[in-house]
């Protein structure tokens, strides 16, 4: 899948019709072409994990740690952070630290929140985390917000629906 802000009908010859990369509407000092780039690309991908709630020492730590309801609907910057791990449930877990200004996908329970995380923190497996390479995440991350449905389309399952 390829990603690709606005492709433009233009007119060829009266009987053909052409795709141009470059936007009816711009920003003064942007020029050219839009770049048409696959999303691995543009960043790297990391899930999530939840370390065990029976290990207590998993969870008096200082590093945030969210679940799909501390994101909310169509807002990228508030993300609601009420539990915290050690280091520890990141050694001994399936959770990993998302480094800041990454891009959190609800992939699961709840696909289609999207949010931008402002420091290191881990995700639940519900997560899939995009660490943009050289790209802005505020401006992906409202590309993908603003498809969202294409998200949600492509989640698959009965009960649980989820991207795979």
């Amino acid at each position: 899948m390829g990603i690709c802000i606005e492709r433009v009908p233009t007119r060829g010859t009266p009987t053909e019709v052409t795709m141009s990369n470059i936007p009816a509407l711009r920003f003064p000092g942007f020029v050219g072409e839009w770049e048409e780039k696959r999303l691995g690309d543009v960043g790297t991908f990391k899930g999530g994990g939840t370390p065990s709630t029976e290990i207590k020492e998993y969870w008096n730590g200082n590093i945030p740690w969210i679940s799909s309801s501390d994101i909310l609907e169509n807002n990228i910057h508030e993300i609601l952070v009420s539990r915290f791990i050690s280091n520890k449930a990141v050694k001994e877990s399936a959770t990993k630290i998302i480094s800041k200004e990454s891009i959190l996908f609800v992939s699961r329970v709840g696909v289609g929140k999207i949010a931008v995380n402002k420091k290191d923190m881990c995700t639940s497996q519900d997560f899939t985390n995009m660490i943009p390479v050289g790209n802005d995440s505020y401006f992906l991350a409202y590309y993908f917000l603003a498809n969202k449905n294409l998200l949600i389309r492509h989640s698959q399952g009965t009960s649980i629906k989820g991207w795979v």
